[in-house]
This record gives C-alpha cells, structure tokens and sequence, in this order.
C-alpha cells in the first residue's frame, strides 16, 4: 500500500489548528461504507496489537498443532517465523525444509530432548495419513483479544496456493470459537472439487471437471430434529447450499490478487432475531445466506439463529475473530476424496521429491467496514438452486422507504443469470412498478451485462412519497436480485456498482442544487483497464449535427477527461468545478461515460467547509477513540493506527486527511 503523509487536524471550541503530522495508510473509500481500523501490512513485521501468531515462542509455540489431529489429518506445524511482512505484503510460507526453531516445552521436560532452537525439519504430523510434515504460519485476530463487529463488511485482499494438498483459507471464527459460528470467505477444495456433478434435486450438473472453484461457507450451531422430533442443539457445518456455497471462478487465485469477503446485516423487518451473510468476490455480491430463511418443519423455531443471542453476542461490536491460515494437507476419504497431502497430486506421480519446497499466500490487506447506507431488503431471488427461473418479482413494502428522501438513490446488487440446461442467458432487465403494475421511473438506467449493482436516483417529490406511501414491485429479467439499499443522497449524488464499456450513468439536474464554484466533483472508479478514460459530459442531448452530448466546461482544454491509473482497487479522481459546469450541472445534470472501467460513486466535495459541520457529539472521556456514529475503534488515541475520517477522542473532533 502507498504511504501518504497526512495532517491530523484537531477542532476544539471552533478553532482549527495544526497539531501533529502522521505518517497513516491511505484506505479509498469504499462507497455506501464506512472504514474501520484493518490491517494494510505496511510495517516490517506483523502489527502483535492487530494479531496474535499460532507456534510463538514466547508462548512456548501454544497452539502449533492446530488442525494436526486424526480428526483433519493437517500436516503442518505453525511458528510464528513463517509469517512476514515485507514491501506492504504479508506473507505466510509453507515449507518442507529445515528452519531454525525449538520445540514446545511441557511442564516436565524430558532431559534428553534438546528443546532450544537448533535446525529442525518439520515435525512428524501427530496422525497416521502421512509422515510428511511441513511448517506454516496462522495468525488470528483472537490470541490479542481483537474482534470486529458482527454487522460489518470484512474483506481481504489475497493471492493464494490453488493446488491439490494445500489448504490455506482466509476466515471468520465467532470470540467463542468455530464451534460456534465460522463463516469461511475463502476455501479451496481442489480435489474434490475437479469434477462434473449432478445434483438429482436440483436437475442440474455442476459442470466443474477441469475447473477452479470457490467455498465460501457457513457453520456453527444449529438445532436439528431427529425422527422422533426430539430438537438437538448441535455444531455442524455447511448450511448454506452447495449452490451458493461453491462458484466457479475465470481466474488462477495463485496469479494475481483478487479479494475475498463478507458483509453481515441484520435481515431488514426481522434484524432482532435474523442475519444475512452476503458473500463476496473482488468487491460484488456473489450469495447471501438468510437464517430467516431456514425453519425446522412443523416448528416455529429456526435453525441457525442461535449464535445471535445475547449469551453469545452480549457485544455485537465484538464478535468476529479474523483467522488466515497456511494450512497444509488433509485426511483422505475411503473414495480418495478429501484435501489430500501434496505428494498425492496425479502431476508428482507420487514421488515426494517432486513435490515444491515452499507454498505461499500473499496478503495485501484486511480492511473493515460498517454499512452507511440502509438495507431494504435482503435474499436471493430467484434461489440459487433454482436453474428454470428467470424472472424477478418482489414487492418492498411502504414502511421500509420511511426515511427516503428526494436526492436518495436505491441501489441494487445483482448478478446475471448463467445458462443451464432449462434456460438460456439474456439480456438483463430490472425496474420499478407501483401496486397497479404501472413503471413509475422516469429517468431509467442503462443496465450492462456485467454490472454488479443497478441505481436508481429517487428524483422527485412525487416518486419520493408514492414509494413511501405504497412501497413498490420490482420487476426483473435475466438476473439475480440479492439486496436493495437506500443510500442517503449525502453519501453521494449516484453510488453503484456500473460497468462502463462506452454505455454511461446519467445522473438527473435534481442532484446538483447545491453545486457551487470550485467545488470538486470526485468520482470513485475500480477494475480499470489500461488506457481507461472518464469522460464527464452534461446530462442532455447532443448538439445539432454532434454524435456526443456536450463535454462538461473546465478551465483546462479536454478538462473533462479524465485519465485512469490501471488497477482492481476503488479508487477516487477530482474535478475542480468552474462557474460554467456548476451551471451546467444545475440546468442539465451529468453524464459519466467512457471506456474501461467500473463507476462506484460521484460526490461533490465542498472545499471551503469542513466535514464537522453541524455534528454535534457526546464528548468520551476515557481515551478510547470513536467514530461519529458512537462506535469505538480504539482502546486509545494512535493516528498510525486509524483510516482516514472524523474521530472523537476525549470530546475533541479530529481529522485524519
């Protein structure tokens, strides 16, 4: 990550004054979220506040033989060595060679073994499935008493090992334990996984021969019925389906960084009994498991709500432990199925010294989010098992839209619907209907094939107060509808999720009232292409005899062309405003078009106020740092530790730029 050098700017009693500079990384803004403190990896080592290390010496290497049991049949013994960070990357090595290391200590030693550090190839794995051993490396956020929220967004930014034997996974263990709730953004089951599989319920065949796939899964405490409908309280694993809990994937995860994730709400109308786990792929929404949606037959009682009640979750701002891990190797199944050991892939043709001496996962960052926009709805419509359908229907009723104001957007994350053997793909269509069927969006959106969200601009009062007096239906085709958000028009003026292939995202005059001179347009974009452009242009037709509508006015020649910088990470692009475009936005609106590239957001900025303005805050006391919603994100005042934002530390507002 790049290192930026930032003012941290602290208001008290009106006065704004210099206080200190920091060096603090620079996270991008993820739209319709809010950052919390994560881990970029910036350092030269691992951040021991952030994480605790598996097989640390200072711990007498505790916890080393976790998942090296008959029951997994892992190989690997983790230290804490094994786990670097180096040029903004962390770094957890599997090796089979010798490293410098001692051996845990027990509280009678045994006076002819050395336990010292000395040379040592791994040690024998503590089964019977293979005696070769490897060492790796584990960190979890737990062994420091570190948890994130339960409602939050938590992704991580990875390159990892896609090859028979290994099993390295990026995960989430609940403060109690796996036992209780685990919920897995990334697993590779390479093995298993490498063939076509029907699925006689669903009629379909998972055409995966050949093919990467991804787990992404859930487990934990559930409550199941025995055939005597005597209800059991137990821990099992897999409950979301196996058609949202593996995907097909188009790349090699060894090759190149993608990111991994989750975002977990409370299900809208039920959030005191109900959560929805949205799983996530390079930043779209690829499955959403509901507990609400899974009830035991003939009961009231649903089954894989247990973990949110107050005797496990007492504290929902504490409750996730982040866990990645170098896992290596696992117990075959009698039809040689399962994770197997690395010498057991077909291309070594047994031989273990064929077999590489290393494997390694990469890590970028582990970045944390809470939700600023406001679901309406979340699921999966149609279900993912569901391989005929492909029409979308759903009804949001009028109280869910209490809080819609004129300027909000509805943002919808979608997926296109794959072909199967009951359907052929189309193209995708959604929109918006009131009770008696009719479309009630005037300004509709151009939708594209790969577009990972749908906007609509809620821009005027008549449209505002039909959806909050009679909510709405919600049409669609081709498509896969997993949320819909209300984002507040003072998060952005269009926040989405819009592939831009020379289509475009037009954004109506409503939205810029408040424009100014010298204000900053910025526009949030991602996954950009090299030689990708932003063309910013006016909301209205072409002039006669032109092909374009006309190019938003700019002091510079082609001003309103925006260059992009290649890469897969959102990232924020300024326009300077000028007194013709901010007349043009007033009178026209705006066009966002080119090449290349996804839009996520367009926001105005305006540079001569500062972001406090009109908050009033609680003052806190004891140290600890909170955000301006009341959250606490810190024990304690630290600046190289937090993202950039508005804080509160001891009743004063501070500003990390």
């Amino acid at each position: 990550m790049r290192i930026l050098i930032s003012m941290i700017c602290v208001l008290s009693m009106g006065v704004i004054n210099v206080r200190a500079q920091s060096e603090v990384s620079e996270v991008p803004t993820l739209p319709g979220w809010k950052n919390l403190p994560g881990d970029e990896f910036n350092g030269t080592s691992v951040n021991k506040k952030i994480w605790g290390l598996y097989g640390d010496p200072k711990r007498n290497y505790a916890n080393d033989a976790y998942g090296n049991n008959p029951g997994q049949g892992m190989a690997q013994t983790y230290r804490e060595q094994m786990v670097t960070v180096k040029d903004g990357i962390l770094t957890i090595r599997a090796t089979r060679d010798p490293i410098n290391t001692g051996i845990s200590k027990p509280e009678v030693p045994d006076p002819y073994v050395d336990y010292g550090v000395i040379p040592r190839y791994p040690l024998k794995p503590n089964h019977n499935g293979t005696n070769l051993g490897w060492w790796s490396g584990f960190l979890s956020s737990r062994d420091v008493k570190r948890y994130y929220p339960l409602y939050s967004r938590i992704e991580i930014k990875a390159k990892v090992p896609y090859e028979i034997g290994t099993w390295m996974a990026l995960w989430l263990r609940h403060r109690l334990g796996a036992s209780t709730f685990e919920v897995d953004l990334l697993e590779f089951f390479v093995n298993d996984d490498n063939a076509d599989k029907w699925n006689n319920w669903e009629q379909h065949t998972y055409k995966f021969k050949g093919k990467r796939t991804l787990h992404q899964s859930v487990h934990g405490l559930g409550w199941f019925q025995d055939k005597d409908k005597k209800l059991t309280l137990t821990n099992k694993y897999n409950y979301n389906p196996f058609s949202e809990r593996v995907r097909e994937i188009s790349f090699d995860p060894a090759a190149d960084f993608h990111v991994y994730g989750v975002q977990m709400d409370p299900v809208p109308g039920d959030s005191s009994k109900h959560i929805a786990i949205s799983f996530l792929l390079d930043g779209r929404v690829r499955s959403v498991f509901s507990t609400k949606d899974y009830v035991i037959d003939g009961t009231s009682i649903y089954k894989y709500n247990e973990f949110l009640k107050k005797k496990y979750t007492a504290d929902i701002d504490s409750v996730w432990d982040v866990a990645i891990n170098g896992g290596i190797g696992g117990t075959p199944d009698e039809d040689g199925g399962g994770i197997l050991y690395p010498h057991m892939d077909p291309k070594y043709g047994g031989d273990p010294n064929k077999v590489p001496h290393n494997y390694e996962m990469n890590v970028d960052w582990m970045r944390i989010y809470k939700r600023a926009n406001q679901p309406l709805w979340l699921g999966s419509t149609p279900v993912s098992w569901d391989w005929k359908t492909k029409t979308v229907e759903l009804v949001i009723p009028a109280e869910r839209f209490t809080n819609l104001k004129v300027g909000d957007q509805l943002v919808m994350d979608i997926d296109t619907l794959s072909a199967s053997e009951h359907r052929e793909s189309g193209k995708i269509k959604l929109d918006i209907y009131d009770k008696k069927g009719e479309n009630i969006i005037a300004v509709r959106p151009e939708l594209a094939q790969l577009d990972a969200q749908v906007t609509f601009v809620v821009n005027t009062e008549e449209l505002c107060n039909k959806l909050k007096s009679e909510g709405c239906m919600l049409k669609g085709e081709n498509l896969r509808l997993f949320s819909v958000c209300r984002s507040s028009k003072d998060i952005a003026k269009w926040l989405g999720f819009k592939q831009i292939s020379w289509g475009e995202t037009l954004i109506p005059k409503e939205q810029f009232k408040d424009v100014e001179d010298k204000y900053q347009l910025e526009v949030i974009v991602r996954d950009v292409k090299p030689d990708a452009k932003v063309f910013l242009r006016q909301n209205k037709n072409p002039e006669e005899g032109q092909r374009d509508r006309p190019a938003l006015s700019s002091d510079k020649p082609y001003g309103n062309i925006i260059k992009l910088t290649e890469g897969a990470d959102e990232m924020a692009y300024v326009f300077t405003i000028n007194a013709a475009a901010a007349q043009e936005l007033k009178n026209n609106g705006l066009a966002v078009t080119g090449n290349g590239y996804y839009l996520r957001s367009v926001r105005l900025i305006n540079n001569a106020s500062t972001a406090v303005n009109n908050i009033i805050t609680t003052a806190q006391h004891d140290g600890a740092v909170y955000t301006l919603d009341g959250i606490k994100v810190a024990e304690r005042w630290g600046a190289n530790t937090l993202t950039r934002g508005v804080y509160i530390v001891d009743g004063r507002k501070v500003i990390i730029k």
